[in-house]
């Protein structure tokens, strides 16, 4: 199409809906703006024919088209247009090529604009590919003036630690040792750098473990079992949480050795926080199977933490299977699939100390009368959880 052809089709498309386009549109949409060259982007986005475009695909994928062209000629067209989004679209496109180039570019934003544009960019990347050296990450992080406004402490260190994450990653599909060894320094660096701005109390540590899971979240997203698995070998055990345990316990089950290997990754552990989430996904592994099969083994578990953590799984899986976590029906509905009246009492026992509903929660003495077991039996959690209602 030549330009008067292309802005009539955006014009079309343009014009009365806001809503999402449909995919079909979206790839047309992104094949034909694919051809564009950087004048033509920028005089759309600047003076687009139908006076405004309302879709935000045809502007992201107009500036993404912009950003692929000239990174710098894109930053200051969004940066006039006065959208966050746009800026971070930018931002977002420019670090798949390199995450230095795009915080270089970032020095260029307002103080207003920096920190919720940053965020929002840092974001953007857990569903993006991002591509650098991670230590030029940290150093360009370091360098900007949000830098000093950012809390550590809370989710602002969680974004740019698993940004260096996802950039460690690339590096650990090949060589997962050599991938946990440069998180120690620059933590080092970070907490230096925040010292020099007045801050002394940089959570290291805490920055590390989400560092750890933003590397293994980007390795789990893009189907590398294995590596994911050599990775998580090579984490300090200091470094590592507990979510880890249960999503490693799962891919052993379901890519590597079996249920074997992840009973033994459970008895290796000391914590049974770990142990726990081990069992968890070890059930959840072998559920996504054959279910049937995989509560036929929960009768052969010895009491402790690991029949513990698969008890709390098998309440886990009920609430996905449902899509309801505000009421306690999935949960009471997943016990009921238990197939021994031991399993089933110890479920309900674990549900009604410590059940994962929505933020009003039962008490025993409301969850004890909906649960489909024999009155004996109901007396028998009375007695436990609410003496006071036992006869």
């Amino acid at each position: 199409m030549d330009l008067e052809k292309q802005a009539a089709f955006l014009k079309r498309l343009a014009l009365k809906s806001t809503v999402s386009l449909p995919l079909s549109k979206i790839v047309l949409l992104a094949k034909l703006i694919s051809t564009l060259s950087a004048d033509q982007v920028e005089a759309l986005l600047k003076d687009p024919p139908s006076g405004k475009i309302e879709q935000n695909e045809i502007r992201s994928t107009l500036v993404e088209r912009l950003a692929d062209l000239d990174p710098k000629r894109a930053f200051e067209v969004a940066q006039n247009l006065g959208e966050k989004s746009l800026l971070v679209r930018v931002l977002s496109t420019v670090a798949e090529q390199d995450i230095k180039n795009a915080l270089q570019l970032a020095q260029g934003l307002s103080k207003d604009q920096a920190k919720p544009v940053l965020i929002s960019f840092f974001d953007e990347l857990n569903t993006r590919p991002v591509a650098g050296s991670p230590e030029d990450m940290a150093r360009g992080m370091a360098g900007l003036q949000a830098f000093k406004e950012f809390d550590f402490k809370a989710a602002d260190g969680a974004y740019v630690g698993q940004t260096i994450g996802y950039l460690l990653a690339e590096t650990a599909k090949t060589d997962p040792a050599s991938a946990v060894l440069p998180i120690k320094s620059i933590m080092a660096e970070l907490a230096a750098n925040r010292k020099q701005d007045g801050d002394p109390s940089f959570p290291e540590d805490r920055i590390a473990k989400h560092v750890v899971n933003g590397a293994m979240n980007r390795l789990r997203q893009e189907s590398s079992p294995q590596a994911a698995s050599a990775f998580f070998e090579a984490i300090p055990d200091a470094s590592k949480t507990a979510w880890m345990f249960n999503w490693e316990a799962q891919s052993l089950v379901r890519t590597g050795g079996g249920v074997e290997a992840a009973i033994a990754l459970a008895e290796k552990q000391k914590d049974p926080a770990f142990i726990k989430e081990a069992a968890k996904g070890t059930w959840m592994g072998l559920a996504l199977q054959d279910r049937q099969s995989a509560f036929s083994w929960i009768e052969s578990l010895p009491k402790g933490p690991f029949r513990d953590g698969v008890l709390e799984s098998v309440e886990w899986e009920g609430g996905f299977r449902s899509f309801d976590w505000s009421r306690p029906a999935a949960s009471i509905a997943a016990g009921a699939s238990l197939l021994s009246e031991q399993s089933r009492m110890d479920y309900y026992a674990a549900m009604i100390s410590g059940g994962h509903f929505g933020p009003v929660r039962p008490t025993a003495s409301e969850l004890i009368p909906q649960l489909p077991i024999s009155d004996d039996q109901k007396q028998s959690l009375y007695r436990r959880f609410a003496p006071i209602k036992a006869k």
